[in-house]
């Protein structure tokens, strides 16, 4: 009984991994921070200079996180910068997010193979990303 128990949990387990892995690899615009509350007021003026972040996701997150877990139990000291760029670091996505701001506009003004970050007005951020930008009443 607990045999079969186990084959169905290991089973369903190993089953939400895939769903993980969708979600994860899905581009998508969002907001992350705080609840937002208050009221809208306005739209942003469209001249409005905004910087943005744009996070770039580690590619093989499996080793990161052991490794991650080597380093903190001090079984393997830190990797280097470049280690880290070479084993997790996603050039291509980097070229790729690069490409599409200078494209529609903006002044990338970091980059990395982990986040990119540029600048730009109202306008091309509601043009590249189809969205409202808008000001709240607290």
């Amino acid at each position: 009984m607990y045999k079969y128990l186990g084959i169905l949990i290991g089973s369903l387990f190993i089953l939400s991994l895939g769903q993980i892995g969708i979600a994860y690899s899905i581009p998508q615009t969002g907001y992350i921070g705080p609840t937002l509350q208050g009221t809208t007021m306005k739209p942003l003026p469209s001249n409005q200079e905004v910087c943005i972040f744009i996070m770039i996701p580690p590619k093989n997150m499996n080793l990161l996180y052991f490794i991650a877990q080597e380093v903190h139990n001090g079984q393997i000291h830190p990797l280097s910068r470049s280690q880290e760029i070479s084993m997790f670091g996603n050039v291509e996505k980097e070229k790729e997010v690069v490409s599409f701001l200078k494209k529609e506009g903006f002044n990338v003004t970091f980059s990395s193979p982990f986040s990119v970050t540029a600048i730009g007005r109202t306008y091309l951020i509601n043009q590249a990303f189809e969205t409202s930008l808008f000001t709240y009443y607290y």
